[in-house]
């Protein structure tokens, strides 16, 4: 179940809230209808870390399937 807050509420509540936000958000309602969600951001990686821990060795070939092609035809 969802968890939701009522858009008067949430306005009281705003800075308590964002230090404390599920990680799948507050639903905001308005006469008990959602009106919108709540959301943490999540941190991105930056694109040089996103592979650490997977690419342990640089010289690694990670695209082949480590069949010999022959060039002769």
């Amino acid at each position: 179940m969802e968890t939701g807050i009522p858009i008067a509420e949430l306005r009281e509540r705003l800075l308590s809230l964002v230090d404390s936000l599920p990680r799948n958000g507050l639903l905001v309602t308005r006469e008990g209808k959602a009106v919108a969600r709540l959301m943490p951001i999540r941190p991105r990686l930056p694109r040089t870390d996103s592979l650490k821990g997977i690419v342990t060795d640089p010289a690694d070939d990670l695209f082949s399937s480590g069949e010999q092609w022959g060039t002769e035809a």
